[in-house]
């Protein structure tokens, strides 16, 4: 009796061992990211994955793991869900203003479906939304394992004030799945998502990627921005996520990880153009 015991004590510390390393060499802290951090006057988390490469590296480990609303990064795979569900197909899916104000100008116009997710058009996702309806949203986001996959607070904005909650962590293991086609989705679906992502470029690399403004009440508000950025064939998936306390702190989510694309050592400083 006494040596099961004690070979099972040895088998427990064996295995935290090795969950320990497996931890050590998945995740690689960089605490030198905080002043990135610190000079924009914001607190956050950011993760990268590399393609091909097996370790995350993220600034705050607690943070990123903590899983949040996602506002208008959400649009990323409810792009692939209306695709899925054949609400739509087409990137030239028009979809005609109502004539009623809206939030940004930007939004009062007939907008493509290319052009609808450029501009984060919050009306044309809530009637796709509606399009997709509970019971189909709810399953694909299980299929998918998509965050907590919480709908609660309106098929029209569970996303935005509502349950659904995702990690940064998360954000980047989806994001990854589906640049390489490997989502339970069709490679059709997947390859119309990529393609119709807003673009950002830069002298150094392109990227394509979502914003995201979870506005809350007495709290600073959540911006995300997630994506990915290619420099010739290195591919580099992100996500982050700050608290963002007034308007003009908005454009922080662009530049912290533009910064740390280019000063965070994660690119070589031969793949930026001379």
């Amino acid at each position: 009796m006494r040596f099961l015991f004690g070979l099972l004590v040895v088998l427990l510390v064996l295995l935290r061992g090795s969950l320990a390393f497996a931890h050590s060499h998945e995740s690689v802290s960089h605490s030198e990211w905080e002043k990135f951090f610190e000079k924009a006057g914001v607190q956050g988390t950011v993760v990268f994955k590399e393609l091909g490469r097996e370790q995350r590296h993220f600034y705050d480990f607690k943070r990123a793991q903590k899983r949040k609303i996602p506002a208008s990064t959400f649009k990323v795979i409810h792009s692939l869900i209306a695709y899925e569900t054949g609400t739509v197909q087409k990137a030239d899916h028009l979809f005609k203003w109502d004539g009623k104000p809206q939030w940004l100008k930007a939004w009062e116009r007939d907008l493509t479906y290319h052009e609808a997710i450029k501009v984060s058009a919050v009306p044309v996702y809530k009637r796709i939304a509606k399009s997709i309806g509970s019971q189909r949203m709810k399953y694909w986001l299980n299929r998918l394992s998509y965050g907590n996959g919480k709908i609660d607070g309106g098929i029209d904005k569970f996303w935005l004030s509502g349950e659904l909650r995702v990690s940064a962590i998360e954000q980047v293991d989806f994001l990854e799945k589906l640049y390489k086609g490997s989502l339970d989705a069709s490679l059709k679906g997947q390859a119309f998502v990529r393609d119709i992502l807003p673009v950002t470029q830069h002298k150094c690399f392109e990227i394509k990627g979502k914003t995201g403004l979870a506005f809350r009440k007495d709290k600073p508000h959540i911006g995300w921005w997630i994506g990915w950025a290619k420099a010739q064939q290195r591919v580099m998936f992100f996500a982050l996520n700050i608290d963002i306390k007034e308007k003009k702190q908005y454009g922080l989510r662009q530049s912290i990880v533009v910064s740390l694309l280019e000063q965070g050592g994660l690119f070589e400083e031969n793949f930026c153009a001379s």
